[in-house]
């Protein structure tokens, strides 16, 4: 009796490393969410992230031999213990009459089956047999990466970081879904390192090989422009950023940021941040100095502010499809009469902070959540007027975004922030409101409160087809935040709430740059007898990259 030889083999290697940034490693907040509060800080296109998908398989080649028409009594797998998963894809093929076309679908089905297990390389034969008793014999081999060969850009270059990330890739036998995500996600991460993986026949039966073709990424530069401001500061502000790669040792990142009010008076502010990989599994320590000169727009008021950070994160989970990054620092405010938003205000505070940052991804939507706990500290001379705050605060801040994608070209935003505390807050640790996020229709940081809520709700049409135009869209939106601030000297506490509606336009080209043109009205205004009116809202931004 002939036989039937079927052979599919498939590298689940998902090498999908150049999905969207919500898989990227979460940096540490910049200096300016505190020192530049309410200010747009980067394209918020309504962004859907997409899982990264699998490759396609090799379809399976099953050649028309005579099959004998007998019922399926077995299945019986060889090679290896067949996960729990594949063997119950296998389940329902007992008792089918056997044929070309049920074998197809018992390969199609394992094979499936397969890619929602825990293993990331295997191979299922179903090898030359006569089916006596009706039994199916299925041999399964899972694989390993037998070694890994770095391409590309490798002469004069030490590649410590990476190399130490991709040997851990040729430790399991067999290799897991779980540390192929995470150790070719981890590579990625490295700043300043475009990876392009592939994967060739080893010489061992079940084993591959793994090619990275490196290519480094020289010093990057934008610059930009946003009339979004608070009100202290009159007609915008200039911003320009720099980012230079391994600049002490091999997976460093260090960047410089500036600001200025158009007329160079109103504000100004700078920032320089490093962050250096802490081993070879993820881990980063960062530290960053920024500075702020203000005279407010119509007062004769000068003032700066300093901030000092030090951290260190850790990714917890890190995958294609879910990702959980830890992070622990300590903050040094120092201020004399800055403007924080629409706050002036002289302080010294010192603060521990824990934050995480969670994200998950599916095909056509996407989920992130970042938490935040911070506890002032009586150190350093810290103090803080009872006018302003308290020195020894504790607040807990949750922010998260949902996007929906629906078709091909709509997809819908929701987003949401929150802060509760039971302490007088500094003026940098508040709950600001209004400008980029929340409140679009009023001025930058115009609501400094204790605590609150906030939520937006953004669908944008993208009309562009894949191509460098792709990520321009046209959207509307709605916002809505509810506030309070405690009472200080008089004891009364204060309830701000404040909404907003509008649309525009966001052109982007590639990676390159964006123009955002939006039109938005207040439906709520913060108190009454405040006339906020029409506002129309332009912020550019040029990626240069030499």
């Amino acid at each position: 009796m002939r036989t039937v030889v079927t052979c599919c083999l498939l590298l689940t290697a998902f090498l999908a490393l150049y999905s969207s940034a919500i898989f990227a490693a979460e940096p540490p907040q910049t200096p300016e969410d505190r020192l530049l509060p309410g200010e747009a800080s980067g394209f918020r296109a309504s962004e859907t992230v997409e899982a990264g998908e699998n490759p396609s398989s090799e379809k399976p080649k099953i050649t028309p031999e005579d099959i004998p028409a007998v019922l399926i009594r077995a299945i019986k797998f060889e090679g290896v213990d067949a996960p729990e998963k594949v063997a119950d894809a296998a389940r329902p093929f007992i008792a089918r009459t056997l044929s070309l076309a049920v074998l197809e679908s018992l390969t199609d089905a394992l094979t499936d089956a397969y890619q929602h297990s825990n293993i990331a390389l295997f191979t299922i034969v179903i090898p030359e047999q006569d089916f006596e008793d009706g039994v199916v014999r299925v041999l399964i081999a899972e694989g390993w990466i037998d070694g890994v060969t770095l391409t590309g850009e490798v002469e004069k270059r030490k590649h410590t970081l990476v190399t130490a990330v991709a040997e851990r890739l040729a430790v399991e036998n067999p290799l897991t879904r779980k540390t192929l995500e995470r150790q070719l996600s981890l590579i990625r991460d490295i700043p300043g390192l475009k990876t392009d993986p592939s994967f060739v026949y080893g010489t061992q039966s079940g084993a591959v090989e793994l090619e990275l073709a490196l290519d480094y990424q020289r010093p990057t530069v934008s610059a930009g422009f946003s009339n979004r401001s608070s009100r202290f500061i009159k007609d915008g502000q200039f911003t320009a950023e720099g980012k230079a790669y391994r600049l002490l040792r091999d997976g460093d990142l260090t960047s410089l940021k500036l600001a200025a009010a158009v007329n160079f008076e109103d504000s100004l502010y700078a920032a320089l941040q490093h962050s250096t990989p802490v081993g070879s599994n993820g881990a980063r320590a960062d530290v960053s100095a920024a500075v702020l000169r203000s005279r407010p727009n119509g007062t004769v008021i000068e003032g700066d502010a300093q901030l000092y950070s030090a951290g260190i994160s850790y990714p917890l989970i890190r995958s294609y499809r879910e990702n959980l990054s830890v992070r622990a620092g300590f903050d040094v405010v120092n201020s004399d009469n800055a403007a924080f938003g629409a706050t002036i205000a002289t302080e010294q505070t010192r603060a521990l902070g824990l934050s995480g940052v969670y994200s998950r991804a599916w095909k056509t939507r996407s989920l992130k959540l970042t938490a935040l706990a911070k506890q002032g500290l009586s150190v350093l001379d810290a103090d803080v007027s009872t006018l302003i705050g308290e020195h020894d605060y504790l607040k807990f801040r949750m922010d998260g975004s949902f996007v929906q994608k629906i078709g091909d070209d709509i997809r819908i935003k929701l987003n949401a922030a929150a802060q509760w505390t039971d302490d007088n807050l500094p003026a940098n640790e508040r709950f600001n409101i209004g400008g980029a996020q929340y409140g679009r229709a009023f001025s930058a940081g115009l609501i400094n409160a204790d605590r609150g809520f906030a939520v937006l709700i953004e669908p944008a049409w993208r009309p562009f087809a894949p191509g460098p135009f792709d990520k321009s869209e046209v959207f509307v939106f709605a916002d809505y935040a509810d506030t309070e601030l405690f009472g200080r000297a008089s004891g009364v506490d204060l309830n701000y709430n404040l909404g907003s509606y509008g649309g525009g336009v966001r052109a982007a080209y590639k990676d390159n740059g964006y123009l955002e043109l939006e039109l938005s009205h207040p439906y709520d205004q913060p108190v009454a007898g405040y006339d906020q009116d029409w506002r129309f809202s332009l912020t550019w931004r040029l990626n240069i990259r030499p």
